[in-house]
């Protein structure tokens, strides 16, 4: 899904919320995160300055800093800037099989997000029950 962003304060503002929620995610202090991000990319992010980041929009990552953010959390910058409410793209082949054991094809997003259009429910329900049996784990 795709989000219409009207200003640079809108797309400060969700940058911040998603980075604090990815941070929260991982059980990250913010300090915590300044230090990764330096031991890991070298990059210097102060705990103040991704406080920043997060507070209502007040201020937003540099491009570089952004991309290293993305990269540490396995995030697009897309879903950072909120562009996309995928977390990651990129899209998997995985092969199911009906219960006639046929072949069937479906697109997986690596975020857990499943584009099935137009399918009954009792058939996505043994879509996901598949997916659970190949080890993709689905909270619906």
């Amino acid at each position: 899904m795709e989000n219409k962003i009207n200003s640079d304060k809108e797309l400060r503002q969700i940058f911040g919320r998603r980075l604090k929620r990815l941070r929260e995610d991982c059980g990250l202090t913010l300090m915590e995160l300044s230090k990764t991000l330096f031991d890991r990319y070298g990059i210097e992010i102060t705990y103040q300055s991704l406080g920043n980041y997060e507070m209502k929009g007040y201020r937003l990552a540099s491009l570089y800093n952004l991309s290293k953010i993305a990269d540490f959390f396995d995030v697009s910058t897309d879903y950072l800037l909120g562009s996309t409410d995928l977390k990651n793209a990129a899209l998997q082949k995985t092969t199911l099989f009906d219960e006639n054991n046929k072949p069937h094809i479906i697109e997986v997003a690596v975020d857990k997000n499943i584009p099935l259009k137009n399918r009954p429910f009792s058939e996505i329900q043994d879509l996901i029950k598949q997916l659970k049996e190949l080890g993709f784990d689905y909270h619906m």
